[in-house]
């Protein structure tokens, strides 16, 4: 299922509901429905957002519209969330809240796991590490023993654009490295997927995408390690007065797999 907020999003959105096979959307507080083709309905996402387009909860129902996920946003202000947390009826939930220095920028997290209503227990910690222009450069994620577990290194180009991420492991090994590539737009067209032989591996190793002039995705390619094509997903939309798209259809190998319709309710409508 593509993610509803891809592009961007024009007016003050409030909420948004996505049904799939339809995906219907609200965007004053946002509802997503979603089924596939010839599937019966399935349930709803709902978005909600704050004044600032931030989203500040996300909750999934079933199709008797009881909930089954919820995840919570607190902002500080700031162009970042500080604390999140997800809730799971079926026994599992997890928090994760951000250390801020004196001038309220994130130094790192903490990551918080409640198994079976046991209560909360500490999981993780990290620690960020900034450029001199205020990008992470790097995270550290340590154990409940404060032994370093792995590091995450990040470069960004000259307009800011994260480019590479190299995960390692303890003893310094390349785990994993992410290669991307971005247009004048700051939209990512090109996705290079490099693992160590530890790691499993996907059928493909690079993903190509293509947007239109509104910056949603139009086609995406993914790519083996001998540059031929496994799989190739297209996207249609159906756009608003606002030029947000109202109806999205999703074609996988040339296949209608999916049709998302959402519903918009934008801030200052009755």
């Amino acid at each position: 299922m593509k993610d509803f907020c891809q592009g961007i999003l024009h007016g003050k959105v409030k909420m948004i509901k996505d049904y799939c096979f339809g995906y219907e959307y609200n965007m004053k507080n946002a509802e997503v429905k979603y089924r596939w083709k010839n599937l019966p309905f399935k349930g709803l996402d709902k978005y909600v957002f704050n004044h600032k387009g931030q989203i500040t909860e996300i909750t999934r129902f079933d199709e008797n519209n009881k909930m089954v996920w919820k995840n919570t946003l607190t902002h500080n202000g700031k162009d970042y969330w500080i604390e999140q947390s997800i809730y799971m009826p079926g026994g599992v939930s997890e928090k994760t809240i951000c250390r801020l220095n004196k001038q309220g920028v994130r130094t790192g997290h903490e990551w918080y796991l409640d198994i079976d209503f046991e209560g909360f227990f500490l999981a993780e910690i990290a620690l960020y590490f900034y450029d001199k222009k205020g990008r992470i450069k790097g995270v550290e994620y340590y154990d409940t023993e404060a032994k370093l577990s792995r590091t995450e290194i990040d470069r960004h180009d000259s307009s800011g654009n994260l480019v590479e991420t190299i995960e390692r492991d303890p003893d310094n090994k390349i785990k994993s490295r992410l290669l991307d590539k971005f247009d004048k737009a700051g939209l990512k067209t090109e996705r290079i997927i490099e693992y160590c032989e530890t790691n499993p591996h996907f059928d493909h190793n690079k993903i190509v995408t293509k947007y239109d002039n509104r910056q949603n995705e139009t086609f995406t390619k993914f790519y083996n390690r001998k540059n031929e094509i496994v799989k190739e997903n297209a996207y249609e939309y159906i756009y608003n007065d606002y030029n947000n798209w109202e109806e999205m259809m999703v074609y996988e190998n040339g296949k209608l797999v999916e049709i998302i319709r959402r519903e918009i309710e934008y801030w200052g409508e009755s």
